[in-house]
């Protein structure tokens, strides 16, 4: 089978392993009711865990071993979304109530964090300057930064966290059991979605340029986390309809990421994508 052929197969096999997952959650979900929902989502995070931190680790090691900023901001933005992801699960309802909140404004607010600091990542990995050879970076001052910047976003996380657990009754809802999401719960999804957009059409414009399978995996990826936070602008509670599809497509861009990474790792194409700047689209 040629190389062409088995990636396609790789991705058939990935998308139905992701959607009978989520066929299962919500089966399991109708039977159980939200607990039982709650159980499975915290088992969905950790496989999405997993699979982020796979593209935290080829972004930092591809920036060691290159200097590819765009990898490391790659890196650092599902580094964002995995430190985030866990108080998020913690704090929804059937969460672990002992350790923060279990409130659906609590959880939000991580959600939120995570959302719009990875998309943001994620925006400035397409927009930052292709790596300059003027300035040689040395390994040891890579070093500095690889280790500098996953322990500032995990400090911040904590600190934020800690703010959180005692200020969340002063902040504004983003859910109220009545009217369901907010304004302010959707225009900052919408926002994180705006940023990845653009994040999608960038990886599209020079996939057409240069044809390689790793831009159009990215590609996919971001437009699947698009899809994500356009579903839970509709969702009215946690464990509905709609939060299952959102968790299908983020799975699914996981999927797709971890793909990337993957022949990123065996073509070792770290160079290669630096070689041609990103133009505007």
């Amino acid at each position: 089978m040629s190389n062409h052929g088995s990636r396609k197969l790789s991705l058939f096999n990935a998308t139905l392993v992701v959607l009978a997952a989520i066929l299962l959650a919500a089966r399991l979900t109708l039977s159980n009711g939200n607990y039982g929902g709650a159980s499975l989502y915290f088992l969905l995070e950790v496989l999405g865990s997993i699979l982020g931190l796979g593209v935290v680790y080829v972004g930092i090691r591809g920036y060691l071993e290159s200097g590819s900023k765009r990898l490391l901001l790659m890196g650092l933005a599902f580094f964002s979304f995995a430190v985030l992801d866990i108080p998020y699960v913690i704090s929804s309802p059937g969460g672990l109530s002992f350790i923060l909140p279990e409130d659906e404004n609590v959880a939000l607010w991580f959600w939120e964090a995570g959302r719009l600091l990875g998309s943001s990542l994620l925006l400035a990995s397409v927009l930052v300057p292709e790596t300059t050879h003027l300035i040689v970076e040395t390994g040891w001052k890579r070093m500095r930064y690889a280790i500098a910047w996953p322990a500032a976003i995990l400090s911040g996380a904590v600190l934020y966290a800690a703010l959180l657990r005692f200020s969340w009754p002063y902040l504004p809802g983003l859910w109220d059991e009545v009217g369901g999401l907010t304004f302010l719960k959707t225009t900052s999804e919408w926002i994180a979605v705006f940023f990845q957009i653009g994040v999608a059409l960038a990886y599209v414009q020079r996939y057409l340029r240069l044809r390689q399978d790793i831009l159009l995996f990215f590609s996919l990826g971001t437009t699947c986390l698009g899809f994500t936070g356009i579903a839970l602008t509709v969702h009215k509670s946690f464990y509905d309809s709609f939060f299952w599809v959102a968790q299908g497509y983020k799975m699914l861009a996981y999927v797709f990421f971890v793909l990337g990474v993957w022949h990123l790792s065996r073509q070792e194409p770290q160079q290669q994508i630096e070689r041609e700047p990103l133009r505007s689209a």
